[in-house]
């Protein structure tokens, strides 16, 4: 029967003949196309019980065998999959998660209330803390929140090879 089901131009067939298994192994996916056939597909449940599953399935799914069942559970593998990834920040190139660049993210109130600081500073005349303490009793954040991001702000400008 596997004669009839799987050709030489399948995947799996392929894949079957590359390990010299073709006996073994195209048995074994023609009695997993019957199991998923009637297994249900539950959100909570994992539909594939292995890796060896995941990988008949995509080349079944490939080759367009893969049971309409299986299909949707294999799609929502690689949903689940990609949102991991993000979850846990792993870099997957194939499947195009990246995880955020590192450091403190920017936003335009922090990037307006650094540069009130340096009108306040440099423009005003006001001494450093008593600019710090301006800016942070006009925002409601810690004077020292405030102080530590325009340090550290002059700290990477002067670091910056333009400034060089």
């Amino acid at each position: 029967m596997s004669d009839v089901l799987f050709k030489s131009e399948h995947m799996i067939w392929q894949y079957a003949y590359y390990h010299d298994e073709l006996d073994d192994i195209l048995p074994h996916v023609e009695y997993l196309i019957g199991e998923w056939e009637v297994r249900e597909y539950q959100d909570d449940q994992p539909f594939f019980k292995n890796q060896e599953e995941i990988r008949i399935a995509s080349f079944l799914l490939h080759d367009d065998l893969l049971p309409d069942v299986a299909r949707k559970a294999f799609s929502i593998l690689m949903v689940g999959s990609m949102m991991e990834a993000n979850d846990k920040q792993v870099y997957l190139e194939s499947l195009y998660v990246t995880p955020p660049k590192r450091g403190r993210k920017t936003s335009k109130e922090v990037r307006h209330r650094r540069f009130e600081v340096h009108r306040l500073i440099n423009n005003d005349g006001l001494l450093p803390m008593k600019a710090y303490k301006k800016i942070a009793d006009k925002y409601y954040v810690s004077l020292d929140t405030i102080r530590r991001d325009y340090e550290r702000a002059l700290k990477n400008r002067k670091a910056s090879p333009l400034n060089k």
